[in-house]
């Protein structure tokens, strides 16, 4: 959404961890060995974290991942019973979970018990000190709405604004540290502060402006706007500041996620499901005057028996 500026090393980036879920002891059925969460939205394959709270597990699981078996799986008639909206079960494995092949639940637990699908994991791409891509490392699961994504800030630039070597009056230009410069463009926008002293003439503590990047390596000057920055109208200083703590800072990059439905193959519960795609049909290309009778669209492989057909079944 935005790339941000001044960035001198690639920013990490943070995806908020899905909701957590916590089993009260009613909510397990060791009869049909099924877990019960109000429309909990999980399929068939979805990774899940079962943790007891330090209180008493579940008779038959353990502190560890599972995988779920969805309303939408054939069952083998002898592991869970019925499944709905609200209730699924355990599998200890992806292809155990797809078989129907569910973990016998022995006893309730306690209240305090959770299950919670893994956090996704994204890292940045930069490109002359913007992020120019965000990449999904691991897509996580068990999510019920898109995440928050948090991209960390650039490294602040710290000025002595009383210097006249580094304020450079004559010029309208300030002194920066070279990996400073060398991750910058005219046009960035930063946000300068005086660090608690008294702000450069010509400038106003906490105020956005554009770089100007000098041709004079390791040197700057400033604009009211990025317009003007690109045109090189930059802002005249007239003095120093006091203190040596004045700050300059590029803009924080923001992004937001896109919550897909599930993966068809080893992923299941993950990012998108897809199949090969639909192609044009045409159905007959004879008669009168070479006339096509119709056409349709149609899959261009088949659908049942492909893999997705747990997470969406042709049904």
């Amino acid at each position: 959404v935005l790339s941000g500026t001044c960035h001198r090393s690639v920013p990490a980036v943070t995806v908020a961890a899905p909701p957590t879920n916590t089993v009260a002891t009613a909510s397990v059925n060791t009869t049909d060995n099924t877990i019960g969460i109000a429309n909990h939205g999980f399929r068939t394959g979805t990774k899940l974290t079962y943790s007891n709270g330090s209180g008493s597990s579940i008779g038959g699981l353990s502190e560890q991942a599972y995988y779920v078996i969805a309303k939408e799986t054939t069952d083998s008639g002898t592991t869970f019973g019925d499944l709905t909206n609200n209730t699924f079960a355990l599998a200890t494995s992806l292809s155990n979970a797809q078989a129907g092949t569910a973990v016998a639940l022995s006893g309730t637990g306690n209240n305090s018990q959770t299950f919670i699908g893994d956090t996704a994991t994204a890292t940045a791409v930069l490109t002359v000190g913007k992020v120019s891509d965000i990449t999904i490392a691991t897509v996580g699961s068990a999510y019920t709405a898109a995440p928050t994504i948090t991209i960390a800030a650039p490294a602040t630039e710290t000025i002595d604004g009383d210097n006249a070597s580094k304020v450079v009056v004559a010029d309208d230009e300030i002194v920066v540290a070279s990996a400073f410069y060398g991750c910058i463009a005219t046009g960035d926008v930063v946000t300068y502060a005086d660090g608690g002293g008294t702000a450069i003439e010509g400038l106003t503590t906490a105020t956005d402006y554009y770089l100007i990047k000098s041709g004079t390596s390791n040197r700057i000057s400033l604009a009211t706007t990025r317009d003007r920055a690109i045109l090189g109208t930059l802002i005249t200083i007239t003095a120093v500041g006091s203190g040596s703590s004045h700050t300059l800072i590029g803009q924080t990059p923001t992004a937001t996620a896109t919550l897909g439905m599930g993966s068809p193959s080893d992923t299941v519960g993950a990012s998108e499901v897809s199949h090969i795609g639909w192609v044009k049909k045409t159905i007959g290309t004879g008669g009168r005057a070479g006339r096509v009778h119709y056409e349709t669209l149609v899959a261009a492989s088949s659908i049942t028996g492909d893999a997705e057909d747990l997470a969406t079944p042709d049904s």
